[in-house]
């Protein structure tokens, strides 16, 4: 054994994580005004889902954190990734429940395909991005095609998760540009 590896050995556990956490922390110029216009936005998108009493309410005070702030450019960007992936996201559950919604067996083989897309879109595609977006989204959702209610309220819940989400897209994004420091 080597001297570096028998000091490492040597250290108290969980060493490894102060040092972690210290590094990730440390200030830097504009953290204060990131960690302002998230706090922000996630307020606003809950003040609106208790006001209005939004359906799936928690993903989307969650989901405003997901949009890139490291400039106006790839907020824009970071948003029209985003819208994309959820409206293909939405167009793959709304088609196979459509196809599969009598069925349980079909059921059951289509969402193992969805999940082997979404994996695979996650393994494969240029766009982390845009994949992890694409399978959040289906992740949501396919747990509301076993609930026992009607074919109509199926779709309904399907398109308000959509909606919720790409509502809290439109917050994170009019917050930032609004409040960015220019």
């Amino acid at each position: 054994m080597t001297a570096e590896l028998r000091a490492q050995d040597l250290r108290p556990p969980f060493v490894w994580l102060w040092e972690f956490l210290r590094e990730e922390l440390a200030p830097f110029p504009g953290r204060g005004g990131i960690v302002a216009r998230m706090v922000i936005a996630s307020t606003l998108m809950m003040i609106i889902t208790m006001v209005f009493r939004l359906p799936y309410g928690a993903y989307s005070a969650f989901y405003v954190f997901q949009l890139s702030r490291e400039s106006q450019r790839k907020s824009i960007q970071s948003a029209q990734t985003i819208v994309a992936a959820f409206g293909a996201s939405a167009g793959v559950a709304l088609i196979g429940a459509m196809l599969v919604l009598g069925d349980p067996g079909l059921r059951l083989l289509w969402v193992i395909a969805t999940l082997f897309v979404m994996f695979f879109a996650l393994s494969t595609m240029t766009s982390y991005a845009a994949s992890l977006r694409f399978g959040y989204l289906l992740a949501i959702v396919i747990p509301v095609f076993d609930h026992r209610i009607s074919a109509e309220a199926k779709v309904e819940q399907t398109l308000w998760v959509v909606f919720v989400m790409m509502l809290a897209t439109a917050i994170a994004l009019w917050v930032e540009l609004l409040l960015v420091d220019r």
